[in-house]
């Protein structure tokens, strides 16, 4: 019986021990880059913070043509790695606005700016995490110290879509060829303005359809690609975009380019906040707070 008690002790010792180790194993994970938190229907990727080089490609216009390189040091966050899904836009929302509602596995589409930031409220609140963005009517302010849902940056996005401390120096997001990483211009989807998430290849991090697919809104207001009087100012940790002293500024920031136009993956565009397009959808982020 003695030799029975002894063998049990040793058994439930070394089940401690794996257990354990597998414990410490998940919690060095959630803290690599690249790596995926998981988060009921949808999927958080963590992303390390670093330098990044912003304006290097000197794609896109004469605005930028005699602009220096600027580095800016962006902190650890969290990205979903796909656009949000028309599925759980409508759980959260209780409509789809798509223009094209295909299916449940398609991006939403046609969503302001102004939807995307409710969107990310609701979300927060229904996850039971602190709301990112005060709104009173257009006037909005966002929490970035809050550890709920909110829209990335600029510099967030664009290095999340070069693949961070990952990055391979790809021209579009997780490649060199556009058709590894969307559709092609020439290959529209049956017609539709964009794909299902996920169904291409993708970037370093995990992340998908960060280059095609849809234009994606970003927290920043829009200064002629951050030209005149934000680029000399701009902040070199966390860049959160022009600040409005200079003038009035209602435009938003879009990321990520989509079928028709195949850009870099540092294009950009803008769009009143209220207004939107088939070709307008959103991804959303968190900061990290512990």
């Amino acid at each position: 019986m003695q030799n029975r008690n002894i063998f049990l002790l040793i058994f439930i010792a070394i089940l401690s021990f794996f257990s354990c180790s597998k414990k410490n194993d998940e919690k060095l994970s959630s803290t690599n880059s690249g790596s995926i938190v998981e988060n009921h229907d949808f999927n958080m990727i963590f992303v390390e913070g670093g330098d990044y080089i912003m304006f290097s490609s000197k794609v896109f216009d004469e605005f930028r043509k005699d602009k220096t390189p600027v580095k800016v040091y962006i902190s650890s966050f969290k990205m979903s790695s796909t656009e949000i899904t028309q599925g759980l836009y409508k759980e959260i929302m209780g409509k789809n606005p798509s223009e094209f509602a295909v299916n449940d596995n398609y991006p939403v589409d046609s969503v302001t700016w102004f939807n995307a930031i409710e969107f990310c409220n609701k979300l927060s609140e229904r996850d039971g995490l602190e709301k990112c963005y005060l709104i009173n009517e257009e006037d909005v302010s966002c929490n970035f110290t809050a550890n709920g849902y909110r829209l990335p940056t600029d510099a967030e996005w664009e290095f999340a879509a070069s693949g961070g401390l990952k990055t391979h120096g790809f021209k579009y997001s997780g490649s060199n060829t556009f058709s590894e990483v969307s559709n092609a211009c020439s290959d529209r989807n049956q017609g539709y303005p964009s794909s299902e998430v996920a169904k291409f290849k993708p970037n370093e991090l995990g992340f998908y359809d960060m280059s095609g697919n849809l234009w994606e809104w970003c927290w920043d207001k829009y200064e002629f690609y951050w030209d005149f009087t934000y680029y000399p100012e701009i902040e070199k940790k966390d860049p959160k975009g022009p600040d409005n002293r200079y003038g009035e500024i209602n435009e938003r920031t879009l990321k990520g380019s989509d079928m028709i136009n195949c850009g870099p993956l540092d294009s950009r565009t803008c769009c009143e906040p209220d207004k939107t397009t088939a070709s307008y959808g959103f991804r959303i982020c968190q900061s990290i707070t512990e």
